[in-house]
């Protein structure tokens, strides 16, 4: 990530626990494993993110991805001047 080439942007796409609670099923605990483990991640990487999207609509997540992909493509980035010398 040390390019001068590169732009890093981290987005987190989450779901709350809440929304999720009515599809679980004895049967399939795949999608618990998965909520624990995206909190995990969220808390062990949070300070990284430069966004956080919850995911309750796909058409509304995918015009903010959008927008937020044009903010980074035309908002200048700094890089430490270590990285370019």
């Amino acid at each position: 990530m040390h390019f001068l080439s590169l732009n890093g942007h981290y987005i987190f796409l989450l779901i709350h626990g809440f929304l999720l609670f009515d599809v679980f099923t004895e049967q399939d605990s795949s999608l618990e494993r998965l909520l624990h483990e995206s909190e995990l991640l969220e808390k062990a990487y949070e300070h990284y993110f430069d966004r956080k999207i919850i995911n309750n609509d796909i058409e509304e997540t995918i015009q903010i991805l959008r927008h937020s992909l044009d903010e980074v493509s035309l908002t200048p980035q700094w890089v430490p001047v270590s990285w370019v010398y």
